[in-house]
């Protein structure tokens, strides 16, 4: 870059080579194109005969894609040719202007030294016209010298910009092919420290989609590379072929990081199955990505049949076995960990639902099942892992899952799969994981707007909503029934500890997503993908059970608990603006109802006498964080604008917090005759009217002449429930709230809610 000029560099400034550099660039461009223009004309006809035949596709295919190729590295070419005539032009115009500066000064009676500065030729005295001369040349000179300094720069940062474009068009997967993926699989195979920059630049290209490619493939749809790419990652895999999974990581680890993601990004990118080069025919160019691309080695420890044996144990003496019983056998566990690592190094984006995921995938659920059932077994099974016997290693699948937890796609696959799918929930639900289920939770945990369809004009936006829906529908299926509440709430071989005490990190992430699904649960389906209308309805018994799962552990507890007064909170403000929705009221009873009976279900101790305290006690925890949600959430303040008033520092005071849920029950009395136990207080009617009404803001005159005194009159509103009511579910207010509402909404109004709650909690 220049900094500056002097007088003789200004005259002697030639930007000339930015034209001769422009034409050598475009003729070079030119060049290649109709050199590959010609190598498809030469392909397409033999002897001026139009060649025909399945071989003769396969050839003109393959020429084709190389001159799709060959145009975009002209088009490279071209552009850069283009930004230097233009640079030579941004050069040019200032340069002129100094030149004619420096000359019109000279002209004058002036001279200019080798710093730009003009000079009077002339001797006698300094009158101000000359001074001012002075500084109008000198000025003159100096400006255009600067414009010129500043064109030089803007030049050369443009074409140092375009350099990396062109470098990446010389050694992109799109103009490069067997050959070079030859001469980089054998370097990679024998000393990945002799490949050169241009290779590891080929390995970072060829590991790359553009974005429109890279949304394609997670919605589904096919992608079209061109044969060179494709060629490219073939022949460079194959050069690996030799290598086991263990080798390769080894190999990989050796490469600069860049790289490392390339190779790994074009594994990802080679096994995807709708990933096409669009040639048929040609041996060196696979016409679609899959398994069969691969490392040889990589594919068979993926594919081996037997990665879970279980027999008949006949060998005592393995570590925590005896005699007799099962034998549980797991095979090829180091090259697939290994292979589980190298996906782990890869961008996420270019393992979305790819072969290699998928095939991985299956191998960490066949372990995992093997895992589960040596756990649960009670007869002190043997237990082997590469043909070595061992102690059972609970941190075995930790991070196969960590390193496909992101692939929604493949995961989607394995939980919904007719056959294996609930069997996988499960195992991943009662496994005893190593970090609490911290790894396993990443698989169920989604941000809100993946949940959720934001624009239904997006087709990707639908897909996504709708695959995190059925992955959430999984695991309802997988906790709803009574078989599965007896399994998660005291898994085989563990004292009797509930899921949520073996696997707590687990359990919370589930509640943190299953919370969106609250509506669905009970029978308003609003998301796609969850489907759930197979589960029992006439009682919500799996809701329920799905509520008292997430419940084992306090803090997931907690999670549930509070989402689920939260949407109950936003059904009854709806209901308040929409009156004819009478399902968002019979909606809000049903959540009441399951977070009543699921809490309850999840404290009943050995006598059942302390359960609805117990799950009282939930629901009384469970409001601070309800309130932290609503704050966050922007939403209104229920029961009344002073309900932040009742909240001492460190969240709702007691007396809030009976308002919102009632009082607890009354546990003396002990189980009757017929094993019937206390249970909470039933429906929390008049809160739920309460929450209605305030919800509404300015209440209509003839609703407002129902309430009475309870109407504030200057403001129109309810007033704040601490004045209408001490907190007791007194009669009188509750008959007043009840007028209130019919007025509203007419004479059923309030059965909406019970008739919900009582589906659950007759």
């Amino acid at each position: 870059m220049i900094c500056s000029l002097t007088k003789s560099e200004v005259l002697a400034y030639d930007a000339s080579p930015l034209l001769d550099l422009a034409g050598a660039w475009t003729a070079m461009g030119s060049g290649i194109e109709d050199l590959f223009t010609r190598y498809r004309s030469t392909v397409a006809f033999s002897n001026g005969t139009h060649w025909t035949g399945a071989a003769a596709d396969a050839a003109v295919a393959r020429a084709e894609s190389d001159l799709r190729a060959s145009r975009t590295v002209a088009q490279t070419l071209t552009d850069l040719a283009d930004q230097a005539t233009q640079g030579y032009w941004s050069i040019d115009a200032p340069l002129r202007r100094a030149r004619d500066a420096i000359a019109t000064a000279e002209a004058s009676g002036f001279t200019v030294d080798e710093y730009l500065t003009a000079h009077p030729r002339a001797v006698g005295p300094m009158t101000v016209a000359v001074r001012n001369a002075i500084v109008t040349h000198t000025q003159a000179i100096t400006r255009a010298v600067a414009d010129v300094i500043t064109a030089d720069t803007d030049v050369r940062n443009s074409l140092a910009g375009m350099r990396s474009g062109l470098i990446a068009g010389f050694t992109s997967a799109d103009s490069v092919g067997s050959p070079e993926g030859g001469a980089d699989g054998r370097a990679l195979a024998t000393d990945p420290s002799t490949l050169s920059p241009e290779a590891l630049r080929r390995l970072v290209e060829a590991g790359r989609l553009d974005p429109q490619q890279v949304a394609a493939l997670e919605a589904g749809a096919p992608v079209t590379i061109s044969a060179s790419h494709m060629e490219y990652m073939n022949t460079l895999l194959r050069g690996l072929d030799g290598k086991s999974p263990q080798e390769i990581e080894a190999i990989l680890g050796a490469l600069p990081p860049e790289a490392q993601r390339g190779l790994v990004n074009i594994m990802q990118i080679s096994s995807h199955h709708d990933v096409t080069a669009g040639v048929t025919g040609d041996p060196e160019v696979p016409t679609t990505g899959g398994l069969a691309v691969l490392p040889a080695q990589m594919r068979a420890s993926l594919t081996r049949k037997d990665l879970f044996v279980v027999g008949t144990k006949n060998t005592p003496g393995y570590p925590g076995s005896s005699a007799g019983g099962n034998s549980y056998s797991l095979n090829g566990v180091a090259d697939n960990q290994a292979i589980s690592r190298i996906v782990g190094m890869g961008e996420r984006r270019y393992g979305m639902g790819t072969d290699l995921d998928h095939a991985l995938m299956t191998a960490t659920k066949t372990y995992l099942h093997g895992q589960v059932l040596a756990e649960q077994d009670p007869n002190s099974p043997s237990y082997t892992v590469d043909g070595r016997g061992r102690m059972r290693d609970e941190s075995l699948t930790t991070g196969m899952i960590a390193a496909l937890s992101s692939d929604t796609i493949a995961v989607n696959a394995a939980v919904a799969d007719p056959q294996t799918g609930m069997q996988f929930v499960t195992d991943i639900l009662t496994h005893r994981w190593d970090d609490d289920g911290r790894n396993a939770a990443l698989m169920f945990t989604f941000a809100d707007t993946e949940m959720r369809v934001e624009n239904a004009g997006d087709p990707l936006d639908v897909i996504r909503a709708t695959r995190a829906g059925d992955i959430m529908e999984s695991v309802a299926r997988a906790t709803a029934s009574d078989a599965a509440w007896k399994l998660m709430s005291a898994i085989p071989n563990t004292d009797g500890q509930s899921v949520g005490e073996v696997n707590p990190k687990l359990v919370h992430g589930l509640s943190l997503s299953m919370g969106e699904y609250l509506p669905d649960l009970v029978g308003t389906d609003e998301h796609p993908g969850f489907d759930v209308k197979s589960l029992e309805r006439a009682t919500l018994r799996g809701a329920s059970n799905i509520i008292a799962t997430l419940n084992t552990d306090p803090q997931a507890g907690e999670a549930i608990n509070s989402r689920i007064m939260l949407t109950q909170l936003e059904l009854e403000r709806d209901f308040g603006q929409n009156p004819d929705a009478n399902e968002k009221l019979i909606t809000a009873g049903r959540l009441e109802g399951i977070l009543d009976a699921g809490t309850t279900l999840a404290t009943l101790d050995e006598y059942g006498h302390e359960a609805a305290a117990d799950a009282y006690q939930r629901k009384y925890e469970s409001v601070d964080q309800m309130l932290s949600l609503l704050s966050t959430a922007g939403g209104y303040v229920p029961f009344g604008e002073d309900a932040t008033g009742l909240a001492d520092a460190t969240g709702a005071t007691d007396a809030f917090k009976k308002l919102l849920i009632d009082p607890p029950p009354d546990t003396s009395p002990s189980p009757d005759g017929h094993g019937n136990q206390p249970h909470l207080n039933g429906d929390n009617s008049n809160t739920a009217i309460y929450n209605v009404l305030s919800g509404m803001g300015p209440l209509p005159p003839h609703v407002a002449a129902a309430g009475g005194d309870f109407v504030d009159p200057e403001t129109g509103r309810i007033k704040p429930y601490t004045v209408i009511d001490t907190g007791e579910n007194d009669a009188t207010v509750l008959c007043r709230l009840e007028e209130m509402l019919k007025a509203l909404a007419g004479e059923d109004a309030i059965d909406y809610y019970r008739t919900g709650y009582q589906k659950v909690n007759p």
